[in-house]
């Protein structure tokens, strides 16, 4: 049904008027990740033109910023193509295709456009071409033909520059800020109203209808706050003045007048007519106008018909089949699978969750952070800690040192690694945060050597080493963060700045299965695995052995009976997955919560119903 909808819309709320609001918006400070975005994906500029994997590679490269906000130069910098390639074969979506290069080459040129005049003050004319200009620069409204809304709303505008340069009458020159101000504020009080076909839906105001006649009308909003109109006196004008000349909203009278004739004209002018009200505005009670009251009303089922039942042929149950859904199976051969211990993880928890993880690599977008996000607090620490135990070696080493010594290192060790990372995280070029870390790290680590100082003696056999272990066709790789010898045993040693829970990697279906992953693929294979628990107040070793390897630990009961049930349950997750089994089921709810960026794909929110139509279909 074709509707025509009369009520006008500010020119700046328009999609063409408000994109070029945004563009010329772009030229003052800085504008947020979600701003550029909008502007990256708008039809109505010089990035409508470019493929769309280039669109999607820039947005990734504004993401791995991890920026809050962007100035036109930053966004220019990290969308557009690098150094000149060295392969000479270029694809379609390249940025240095010769196409793509073309069509860049004006943000090519726009890319020291901050560095130009834009803080000198001019006159209202001036601005006009000059965002004129700029937005031929930026591609707007793009090459393509416009459709008859959009290029009225680009006629429209052509408008309102005009009367924009009319404000040169007020003799003065303005800067950049204040003459976008003045623009938004003309774009947002100049109503677009579109030229349109007839239409057998009419969407009025309840003065556009005054005197048509109407097949049906149904007139909204009839409370008694709104019809009559209330009275309201004109501030700049005398009250006494106002209603001697019986102006608008000025008189009671006056009011209640109009809104009887306009009631009585559409009661004659239409075959059916309905009138409403709201019960609530908010938590105000609303009554109805005095004018309708002594209407008779009508129940909402007389006014509403039933809908017409669907033609039979639409509904055809015989043809409806329902099939399991099953993935393929992993093929190594066309396959590059990724993830080291974290794809048995992901199975463990939601086998779809894995699936679309690691086949169909479904990723989250990157999000902008804060500071330094929990991955790079863990890197450092990682980083911080390969670097002293490279240097100490043994417990005997770090147990010759004294505490002045430890901490003297300690100190050095942070200092050195935070300033060689600030160059790729900008929040540790700051001094104040930099200490602030600095101090941080120094608590949390000093705690951790203490408790290493009372471990049985050992020696660091290897730091940050490669392993790998095979299921079928499926290779997994590993790093493991440290391996020990204690005595003529072996133990690995995996850091962790989360909380540890033990339980979760025994079971058939072991929610972390890290630990028994780096003892099986360990070779020769060690005697014990352990996560050091790095987190602020809660310090210690939690793991497992053939014997005493960590204080106050249990061994194991039976340890061969151990790697046999890890070495079984991991089996069993990889042949799940290199089988194609991709249930949507979930094994651990909190883990399962970490993937929420997921749940578009999975559909686990719409589970419940989806199972009642299932059992509906097949007559459960």
């Amino acid at each position: 049904m074709l509707v025509n909808i009369s009520a006008g819309t500010p020119l700046a709320d328009t999609a063409v008027v408000h994109c070029a609001l945004e563009l010329i918006g772009s030229l003052q400070y800085k504008r947020s990740l979600n701003d550029w975005l909008k502007i990256l994906y708008s039809p109505f500029s010089a990035f409508a033109q470019l493929p769309l994997q280039y669109l999607v590679d820039s947005e990734l490269a504004l993401r791995k910023t991890r920026r809050f906000d962007f100035t036109l130069e930053q966004f220019l910098t990290a969308i557009l193509p690098k150094e000149e390639p060295e392969q000479k074969d270029i694809s379609e979506t390249d940025p240095h295709n010769p196409l793509i290069l073309e069509t860049l080459k004006p943000l090519i040129e726009l890319k020291t456009f901050s560095r130009l005049k834009t803080g000198t003050q001019k006159n209202f004319s001036t601005w006009a071409q000059f965002f004129s200009n700029f937005l031929e620069d930026m591609g707007w409204p793009d090459a393509r033909s416009l459709n008859s809304i959009e290029y009225q709303q680009r006629q429209q505008w052509n408008s309102l520059l005009d009367q924009y340069c009319g404000l040169d009458n007020l003799a003065i020159e303005v800067g950049l800020a204040t003459a976008l101000k003045h623009l938004q504020l003309l774009a947002q009080e100049s109503v677009f109203h579109p030229k349109t076909a007839d239409a057998p839906l009419q969407i009025l105001g309840l003065l556009e209808g005054s005197g048509l006649h109407f097949d049906q009308l149904w007139i909204v909003g009839m409370h008694s706050k709104s019809f009559p109109a209330s009275v309201a006196i004109n501030p700049l004008l005398p009250a006494d003045f106002q209603r001697q000349q019986a102006m608008p909203h000025s008189l009671p009278e006056r009011e209640l007048k109009i809104a009887q004739e306009l009631l009585s004209g559409y009661k004659n002018h239409s075959k059916k007519l309905i009138l409403s009200y709201p019960v609530l505005k908010g938590e105000e009670q609303l009554d109805p106008s005095p004018l309708i009251r002594d209407l008779a009303d009508s129940k909402i089922s007389e006014l509403l018909k039933e809908p017409e039942p669907h033609p039979p042929w639409l509904s055809q149950p015989q043809q409806c089949q329902l099939v399991e859904d099953k993935a393929p199976k992993y093929n190594p051969a066309i396959e590059n699978i990724r993830g080291g211990s974290k794809l048995l993880q992901n199975q463990a928890v939601c086998p779809f969750n894995a699936f679309a993880i690691h086949r169909l690599k479904a990723e989250p977008l990157e999000e902008p952070v804060q500071g330094l996000s929990p991955l790079d607090r863990g890197s450092l620490i990682h980083e911080i800690l390969y670097r002293l135990w490279t240097q100490w070696q043994s417990s005997t080493f770090l147990n010759s040192l004294s505490t002045e010594q430890v901490s003297e290192q300690l100190e050095s060790t942070i200092a050195d690694t935070l300033t060689e990372w600030a160059p790729k995280h900008s929040v540790l070029q700051g001094n104040r945060f930099r200490a602030l870390e600095q101090q941080r790290l120094h608590s949390l680590l000093s705690e951790w050597i203490e408790e290493e100082r009372l471990r049985q003696p050992f020696e660091v056999q290897n730091l940050e080493s490669d392993a790998s272990i095979r299921f079928g066709d499926l290779n997994i790789s590993l790093r493991l963060d440290r391996v020990d010898q204690v005595g003529d045993k072996l133990l690995i040693i995996d850091y962790k700045t989360g909380q540890v829970k033990p339980s979760k990697w025994d079971g058939p279906r072991p929610i972390e299965p890290q630990l028994p992953l780096y003892l099986l693929a360990s070779k020769p294979q060690a005697n014990g695995c352990a996560f050091a628990q790095l987190r602020a107040g809660d310090i210690k070793l939690i793991g497992n052995s053939d014997s005493e390897l960590l204080n106050g630990e249990k061994p194991a009961d039976n340890w061969p009976a151990q790697i046999d049930e890890w070495q079984s349950a991991l089996a069993n997750l990889a042949a799940e997955f290199t089988e194609g089994y991709a249930s949507v089921e979930v094994y651990d709810n909190t883990s399962f919560g970490y993937q929420e960026h997921l749940l578009p794909l999975n559909r686990w929110p719409e589970e419940p119903e989806i199972n009642a139509l299932v059992h509906k279909k097949v007559g459960l």
